[in-house]
């Protein structure tokens, strides 16, 4: 499909706010396959549907924070949930790359710092999604290394305790590895006694996020 670039932006913030699950992975997919352009214009060199993208909402967006916003939705809606995965190219299997998700971390490097409505960082949705990506998880936390400390205000789990509940040993070991002291943090309520101590040590691994 085709869309002038005027109206790239209005359809993407209908996508986004009107859409459903499978939509927005239906639209990372196409976006990924890259054998198929799907806007008008001619292609450059290098260029993929995602650059090109990017490049639309940089040049066709009203502010700066509308940019950031749909840059931060593309990524997390669109990008992340299929990232990884294996879509169907000429009758061989394409496996969708972290370098799309880079694509807009490089136009928009200030989304990995930029808080949701929820409150969660750019990390915390990389490490639920991406449970087989350990390079997309790594080039999200290379653009936000301090998120790796930040714990996630829904989950109540850390960035690291929640690439572990899915499986991603590699994204585990390597965010815990960039604040160790999380450990110590976790650990040292068990010197406390009582009910305080329980609630406590319930709260830091995760289990019911309600302390």
């Amino acid at each position: 499909f085709f869309f002038p670039k005027k109206e790239i932006i209005k359809l993407l913030h209908l996508l986004f706010q009107y859409g459903a699950n499978e939509e927005f992975i239906s639209f990372g997919l196409r976006l990924c396959l890259d054998e198929t352009h799907i806007f008008k214009g001619r292609y450059c060199s290098g260029e993929t549907n995602v650059t090109k993208l990017v490049r639309c909402i940089q040049n066709q967006s009203k502010s700066p924070s509308e940019s950031r916003s749909l840059a931060s939705d593309l990524v997390v809606k669109c990008l992340l949930p299929c990232s990884g995965s294996e879509i169907a190219s000429g009758g061989e299997n394409t496996v969708c790359s972290a370098a799309h998700v880079r694509a807009v971390l490089e136009a928009f490097s200030d989304i990995a710092q930029t808080e949701d409505a929820d409150g969660k960082l750019l990390i915390h949705h990389a490490v639920t999604a991406c449970a087989t990506n350990l390079h997309c998880v790594t080039d999200i936390f290379n653009a936000n290394r301090k998120a790796a400390s930040v714990m996630d205000p829904v989950t109540r789990l850390y960035p690291f305790m929640a690439a572990a509940s899915t499986e991603n040993i590699d994204a585990a070991f390597k965010l815990l590895v960039a604040d160790p002291n999380l450990i110590l943090s976790c650990t040292s309520s068990t010197s406390n006694g009582g009910k305080k101590k329980r609630k406590r040590t319930l709260s830091c691994s995760g289990v019911g996020g309600v302390l």
